[in-house]
């Protein structure tokens, strides 16, 4: 399951209060798990999540830190190989990311991880 992982850092919860940013977030959420489904052509699979955390503290980062996570995995998506998209396809991703906050958030800095998890393990244990 592919994990969209945002710290949003001090600069950006200053300027707008509270509820605009939970709101910015929830469309900026909605919006980068399409772009994961589309980039990593699991669209339909609904498994992609997005969490959001504030930063209490940055300093030489970036005003938002983007990391996307998975699990390279045994054939999740029944694609006949395990899951691992190729460095390719996760710069076309990192692109349509950048593209999208810059939209987004003009003038703010930006940073963008891809971070295959390898042998961990992954379990959903809700309900």
């Amino acid at each position: 399951m592919p994990q969209v992982f945002m710290i949003v850092g001090p600069a950006l919860q200053e300027k707008f209060p509270k509820e605009t940013v939970h709101t910015i977030l929830n469309v900026i959420g909605q919006t980068l798990i399409k772009v994961v489904e589309e980039a990593f052509e699991i669209e339909g699979k609904h498994d992609v999540a997005f969490t959001a955390v504030p930063a209490l503290y940055a300093f030489r980062e970036a005003d938002i830190q983007i990391e996307i996570k998975y699990t390279v995995g045994e054939d999740e998506y029944d694609m006949g190989k395990p899951f691992d998209p190729p460095t390719e396809q996760k710069e076309l991703l990192i692109e349509k990311i950048k593209k999208k906050m810059k939209q987004t958030f003009p003038g703010y800095s930006v940073s963008v991880w891809i971070r295959p998890q390898r042998e961990s393990l992954f379990k959903h244990l809700g309900e």
